[in-house]
């Protein structure tokens, strides 16, 4: 096999029939100038299994098993240095790509983009409904110079978070000691935006990937993960502006009282979360609100929130989606929109 243009990194764990599609959306279109590298986080199911015969039936997979648990950021970077393509796809394991994916980025590489982000469309967790909503909501594809970093951040950055969506050039992954970013769930975002070296990034708006909603593999650390370690990370690069960083994410996202309602309804917060993480942060009336919302009943919330979504906001499929699959009785509520005219596949 001739030096590959393109690797897909995957890191995996623990979800080997999920794998297995998205291994199968990617072989369906490969080229000799793709290959395809899998880190496995120690998997005690059928993982180890499924990829020996993928390795067996393919030249150009590379599977990396790794002995001991390793995070999501330490799994995509050893997927990276076990790659050999002049740019890097970041997979998740479950998402699959579309027809003619692969055609698509290669022929963009080919016009020296250092990054290119790639739309996609969300989708149930069985990937049969489109929930009519992308990542990105731009009507066209558009290029970033060096000179509009700033711009591509703030238009982009929030998305950035999916780490499907960024097909980078390898070298600029070596840039700087990585290691700072462990932990932070969002090593790719780490890598973009400390980086000197980016020149012309390439969005593309035909959604390239479909989405499964409602099947994050971090969901029991969802409030960690998005009300303090993605700020955290936005907010300790000191060459972004504040207000870039503010279009991006809130440096206190428990300060909107909604969102705080939503992640209460999904089951994220609670009143232990909040003597732990926000007992002592903000006003005294921002403290009182949210004990106040840590106490709700986690149902009967769900529930309010679901039909106020059913009567209201028809349209935003994925939210009453995410609220219905969080909640202890997704196929009631799913039978309850159905009968109010949305149809779910649960």
């Amino acid at each position: 096999m001739n030096r590959p243009i393109l690797s897909i990194c995957i890191n995996t764990r623990n979800r080997a029939h999920l794998l297995v599609e998205t291994l199968e959306s990617i072989t369906n279109q490969i080229t000799n100038s793709v290959e395809i590298v899998v880190v496995d986080g120690a998997s005690d199911d059928s993982t180890s299994d499924v990829m020996k015969k993928y390795v067996e039936k393919y030249y150009y997979i590379k599977y990396i098993q790794s002995d001991n648990e390793i995070g999501i950021d330490e799994g995509y970077d050893l997927s990276v240095k076990n790659a050999s393509g002049d740019y890097c796809w970041l997979m998740p394991d479950d998402d699959i790509i579309c027809e003619g994916a692969l055609d698509i980025v290669i022929s963009k590489i080919k016009n020296d983009f250092e990054l290119i982000i790639l739309n996609l469309e969300l989708f149930t967790k069985k990937l049969n409904l489109d929930l009519n909503q992308r990542l990105f909501k731009f009507q066209e594809d558009k290029i970033y110079t060096r000179k509009q970093f700033g711009d591509f951040l703030s238009e982009l950055g929030s998305g950035l978070s999916y780490i499907g969506c960024v097909v980078i050039r390898r070298q600029l992954w070596f840039e700087h000691n990585l290691s700072q970013f462990y932990g932070s769930f969002f090593i790719h975002v780490g890598v973009i935006c400390a980086s000197t070296q980016i020149n012309k990034v390439l969005f593309l708006n035909k959604p390239l990937i479909l989405y499964r909603s409602a099947n994050s593999s971090w969901t029991p650390r969802s409030f960690e993960i998005w009300y303090f370690k993605w700020p955290n990370l936005i907010w300790s690069f000191e060459n972004i502006t504040t207000q870039v960083k503010n279009n991006i994410t809130s440096r206190n996202p428990w300060n909107r009282g909604l969102t705080l309602l939503k992640s209460r309804a999904m089951g994220e917060y609670s009143y232990s979360i909040f003597r732990k993480s926000l007992a002592s942060s903000g006003t005294s009336k921002h403290r009182l609100r949210n004990a106040f919302i840590s106490l709700l009943p986690v149902t009967l919330l769900n529930l309010i929130l679901v039909i106020f979504c059913l009567i209201f906001r028809r349209n935003n499929l994925y939210t009453l989606y995410i609220l219905i699959m969080s909640s202890k009785r997704p196929i009631f509520l799913s039978k309850l929109s159905g009968l109010l005219g949305i149809k779910l596949h649960i």
